[in-house]
């Protein structure tokens, strides 16, 4: 997908863009239709002169936002998206704790705490909606407080570990197959991370810590030999903590990062009815606290339409860092194939280029035995053979898009 994120980066208002995060300055950029925002920010954070140990905080006004530009984004740079989810227990009467997302959230922020994915070539996106970025996190030095670290050579009491694995949210099983459990047989103690990672088997000799190897759940074989490890509980839970000890995601964000918001005016507007409707609206954080959390990170505002004025607390200067794409969207094919195939055709015409997304390899097969059988295509090839071609691709993207 590399080759696909550099088309763009030939376009002469993308250089622009780049000049303007060079700077350090604000950036507006309109005309993004279909899922052209999220392959403009993929594009952005693998472009190699922006690089660094950056995170990109990608902020939508719908949970479904959320997970179309997750979708998206995966598609064009896999692996370097994270989706932050919401936690639902805030916005119910009873106040359950949902405690999936509640485990989703720690360890993304553990993870952002240690920054050990992303590469100094591509900077990380995390993308979450209004809803979850509204809702208060654990400070980072609470969440530094509910690791366990484990090394090879150091002495644990085996009580105290399966004490503060059973205070840390673990199950105590008679084997580990699945996250959040752990078994003790002997001297030696399975630890299955709550993060989803592959499960600890961690082997002592009397108090002494002798061997720690990571092991396949599912066979149960060790494989390689890891010198220490490090265990997350999650225990901690925003509903029992004061308040001087509560924080929000940006405050995870380092310095010199990127706050992308898609279509402000509507982030703004659902986090205002968010908090009107909200019974105890004590539970979330305000917008002009989001939005001053947001002052000394350099911020991406992205817009659909070509003419939206975006109401953005920037200075005058800012404001006139303003780029449009004018980026059209493409209808979604239908189940006429023959429709399908016209427009295909259509767009190869008017364009130098036509990347179609399949869902797997027997539907593209299908979709080239179709598009190579048609009598307009192979006249289209041969009016402009030299410059026209029909690009496949395996992935699911969200919607379609002509620039």
């Amino acid at each position: 997908m590399k080759k696909l994120l550099k088309l763009i980066q030939k376009n002469e208002k993308y250089q622009q863009v780049v000049n303007d995060l060079l700077s350090g300055k604000d950036c507006h950029i309109h005309g993004l239709w279909g899922s052209s925002a999220a392959y403009l920010i993929a594009s952005l954070a693998s472009n190699r002169y922006l690089s660094g140990r950056r995170e990109i905080l990608f902020v939508t006004p719908t949970i479904e936002d959320a997970e179309e530009v997750f979708e998206d984004t995966n598609i064009f740079l896999s692996g370097n998206a994270i989706l932050f989810p919401v936690s639902e227990d805030t916005f119910l009467a009873e106040s359950q704790l949902d405690n999936q997302a509640h485990v989703q959230q720690l360890n993304i922020l553990h993870r952002l705490l240690n920054n050990k994915d992303g590469s100094e070539s591509t900077n990380r996106i995390i993308i979450v909606p209004i809803q979850a970025l509204l809702q208060q996190v654990p400070r980072p030095e609470m969440i530094e407080q509910n690791i366990l670290t484990i090394k090879i050579g150091q002495e644990h009491k085996q009580e105290f570990i399966l004490n503060w694995l059973v205070e840390g949210g673990f199950e105590r099983t008679s084997m580990v197959e699945l996250p959040g459990e752990f078994s003790l047989r002997g001297g030696i103690i399975d630890i299955f991370p709550h993060s989803g990672e592959m499960p600890y088997r961690i082997e002592f000799f009397g108090d002494e810590v002798v061997s720690i190897r990571m092991f396949n759940a599912e066979t149960q074989m060790s494989e390689n030999e890891v010198n220490e490890c490090q265990i997350l509980g999650v225990q901690t839970n925003t509903k029992s903590v004061s308040k001087g000890m509560i924080s929000t995601l940006i405050d995870y964000i380092p310095e010199g990062s990127w706050i992308v918001f898609k279509e402000f005016e509507k982030i703004q507007n659902k986090a205002k009815n968010i908090i009107t409707n909200l019974k105890f609206s004590d539970e979330v954080l305000s917008f002009d606290h989001i939005v001053k959390s947001c002052r000394d990170f350099t911020k991406i505002y992205l817009s659909s339409l070509t003419f939206a004025c975006l109401r953005a607390d920037t200075h005058r200067q800012e404001r006139k860092n303003t780029h449009s794409f004018d980026i059209k969207s493409s209808d979604l094919f239908d189940n006429d194939v023959n429709n399908s195939i016209k427009r295909v055709e259509e767009i190869n015409l008017s364009h130098d280029r036509t990347i179609i997304f399949c869902n797997n390899q027997a539907e593209e097969q299908r979709f080239r035995e179709l598009l190579s059988g048609s009598d307009s295509q192979q006249e289209i090839s041969g009016k402009r053979a030299s410059s026209n071609h029909v690009e496949f691709h395996i992935g699911h993207l969200n919607y379609g898009f002509l620039f």
